[in-house]
């Protein structure tokens, strides 16, 4: 989805804000019938990588909205940052492409690379949310544009810009309930460390694929005014996109980070049947999944581990799916808020309660036809508790909008096709997960 954010609070207002979905290569076209806003992207997956895709932003005239206009948006000093960008972009950011055929200067795709990689090491450590990760941006954007002017070798500034980031973040949201996160001050040279490594790791590979061999340089005290310079330019393809993350991944030890952070993560199971049988059909690592029209129910099962001595309590957590058709108008959301979500210590020791959460479901046809019901609270009848699992009669989903849709007939209705299908687990620290579903 991509809107065009009138009252900066990051969210779609129905009615009031232009929005529109981007197509399987990511284009969109959208008319914007006011002058103050910030272009905002939000769901869908990175189809390189299968991973959800980051939360994005552009500002106003942008014919692209990246990771590199994110840090634009969101910097204390826009014209800073992309003054720092564009010194390595040979023009103006908000024109960069980074899937483009034409190519991307290497120094660009370390940004975008160490960015992305950054976030996925907080998100494993609880540090998912759209603000939270916002945050973690503003930040490398900030020390990035202020950082480039004291040091003139690209990727020592990468290094140090981003080692600076995670530290302020570590900091920042040790301990925020939200996260469920906490750091002690002498471990923190173990997070820079390992972003250090992953630094280096993207930026050596970069230059090797660029045939560019990196220069060293020491510091250079006091500002310096620097030249542009465009680093040679590499066409991102899935094989580059999979050889830098293994380069990311193989220089974060993050087994070593979650043994010097008390943390809470959340997990998620998917599965798909009828009565009591069910079959697995996501556990977070595929970005394609295949299930039947003749499914009955989906099962939702959250999975946890709680480094903490005690129990975890989050009474105000929400579960959001969000279906949508990949060549078509057609979408669906299930918002159950209110949900009181308990995660003992160790591992998978969660007890779901819905006593006092509302749930609403949301239908678009493919005609633009728009059915809403009206918000109801437990118990439901669409929904089953099952210990940590949460069961959807997609049966009952279909007669309960057949009911609300004159002269169509929505319980026989053929749901064979692709769809783009997002879960989010909100106020508890729940990573999104994203991923394509072939309906058979």
């Amino acid at each position: 989805m991509v809107f065009a954010d009138q009252n900066g609070n990051r969210v779609w207002d129905e009615g009031q804000e232009t929005m529109t979905y981007s197509g399987d290569d990511g284009t969109f076209r959208l008319t914007i019938p006011y002058r103050d806003y910030i272009l905002v992207s939000e769901d869908g997956f990175d189809t390189l990588t299968g991973s959800p895709a980051l939360p994005m932003t552009a500002s106003p005239g942008s014919s692209v909205i990246s990771p590199l206009t994110t840090m634009v948006s969101l910097g204390e000093d826009s014209g800073a940052v992309r003054q720092a960008l564009e010194d390595h972009a040979g023009g103006p950011v908000e024109d960069v492409d980074l899937a483009g055929a034409q190519g991307v200067p290497a120094d660009l795709l370390k940004i975008n690379f160490n960015l992305g990689e950054m976030l996925r090491i907080l998100e494993n450590l609880g540090i998912s949310d759209r603000e939270l990760q916002e945050r973690v941006m503003k930040s490398a954007a900030d020390r990035l544009a202020e950082m480039s002017m004291t040091q003139p070798d690209f990727n020592l500034l990468c290094k140090q810009s981003f080692s600076a980031a995670v530290i302020s973040a570590v900091r920042d949201l040790s301990g925020d309930p939200e996260v469920d996160f906490e750091v002690t001050e002498e471990n923190e040279a173990l997070f820079e460390a390992n972003v250090a490594g992953m630094v280096e790791g993207i930026g050596a590979y970069l230059d090797a694929a660029a045939g560019a061999a990196p220069a060293v340089h020491g510091e250079i005290p006091g500002p310096v005014t620097l030249a542009a310079k465009t680093s040679p330019s590499l066409v991102v393809n899935e094989s580059l996109v999979k050889a830098v993350i293994a380069q990311a991944v193989a220089k974060v030890d993050l087994s070593a980070l979650k043994n010097v952070a008390k943390t809470v993560t959340l997990g998620c199971l998917i599965e798909e049947g009828m009565g009591g049988n069910f079959t697995q059909v996501f556990s977070g690592v595929e970005n394609r999944v295949t299930v039947h029209d003749a499914a009955q129910a989906a099962r939702f099962t959250i999975t946890a581990e709680n480094e903490f001595s005690g129990p975890k309590v989050y009474d105000k957590a929400s579960l959001m799916i969000k279906v949508r058709e990949v060549k078509g108008k057609g979408s669906l959301d299930l918002d159950l808020d209110g949900v009181t979500l308990v995660v003992g210590p160790g591992s998978n020791q969660v007890s779901l309660d819905t006593q006092d959460a509302r749930l609403k479901v949301k239908l678009t046809l493919s005609d633009k036809t728009k059915v809403e019901t009206t918000p109801t609270y437990g118990p439901f009848e669409i929904l089953t508790l099952t210990g940590n699992s949460v069961v959807i009669d997609v049966a009952k989903i279909r007669l309960l909008l057949d009911q609300q849709v004159f002269g169509r007939d929505l319980r026989n209705a053929d749901l064979t096709g692709l769809y783009d299908v997002m879960v989010k687990v909100k106020h508890a620290p729940a990573p999104n997960v994203s991923f394509r579903l072939q309906v058979l």
